[in-house]
């Protein structure tokens, strides 16, 4: 008898390895600056308040993602077979994977449940606050940002989560994770659209410790919004050829 994955968690590992190509495009800034023209159409902007997508907070994700990469060589006949146990290996991991997103959801069924309490509930505005301060610590929006502009900066963040960080003393720990889509446009062109990312680097812990302790937990997401906001900086200098501080 065949062993098929229930469709919950085929779209849990699609979800993990979404989030995990997310991160790694929101720390690759966009290569090509913006040239003159579109520079000058920005002489003013405004910064649109933060949104966040409905149930953006996602279920916390326990299992260890792993990249298999299989190369085929083209010319010898054996390309087919290499995308073959590509296929299977690929599938073995997504097995792998949904086994340990099951045990770890098992052995912290209590602490998961418990630990969307411990949120912070005005992420949006902490996220508004740090974005507004590190935007306008840009070299070349440093006096461009006002209230109102018919060009428009815009975060919208689509998920936020606990991610594996490791395995520290038997525990598995987590760290928060906040995953955005920014945009610069102007009333006829769309600047800039790109995912952004911010990681609580040094707040790594036990999903326990989120759910029982709210200060912690504060320090640590407040850690991630800084760096979803430097995420944002970084896509800026990158487009305007500059570097903030």
């Amino acid at each position: 008898m065949g062993t098929s994955l229930p469709i919950s968690r085929r779209m849990l590992i699609q979800k993990i390895r979404y989030s995990c190509v997310v991160m790694a495009a929101a720390l690759l800034p966009s290569c090509a600056q913006w040239n003159e023209a579109q520079k000058s159409k920005l002489s003013t902007v405004a910064i649109a308040p933060v949104g966040m997508t409905a149930g953006a907070y996602r279920k916390p994700v326990g299992a260890q993602n792993i990249q298999v990469q299989v190369t085929g060589q083209v010319g010898n006949g054996s390309f087919g077979q290499g995308a073959a146990a590509g296929a299977l290996i690929a599938l073995g991991t997504e097995i792998a994977e949904a086994i340990q997103q099951k045990m770890f959801d098992s052995r912290y069924a209590v602490a998961i449940a418990a630990a969307p309490k411990t949120l912070p509930q005005d992420l949006g505005k902490r996220t508004q606050t740090a974005l507004n301060r590190k935007v306008g610590m840009s070299p070349f929006f440093h006096g461009r940002l006002q209230p109102v502009s018919p060009n428009r900066m815009e975060l919208v963040i689509k998920e936020y989560c606990y991610v594996r960080s490791g395995k520290v003393g038997g525990e598995i720990v987590v760290r928060p994770v906040i995953v955005g889509q920014f945009e610069v446009t102007t009333p006829d062109e769309k600047l800039l659209d790109v995912p952004v990312a911010g990681i609580a680097t040094n707040h790594a812990a036990p999903i326990t410790r989120f759910a029982a302790d709210a200060s912690f937990t504060s320090q640590a997401f407040d850690e991630a919004v800084a760096n979803l906001a430097v995420g944002v900086a970084n896509q800026l200098d990158a487009k305007t050829g500059t570097k903030t501080p």
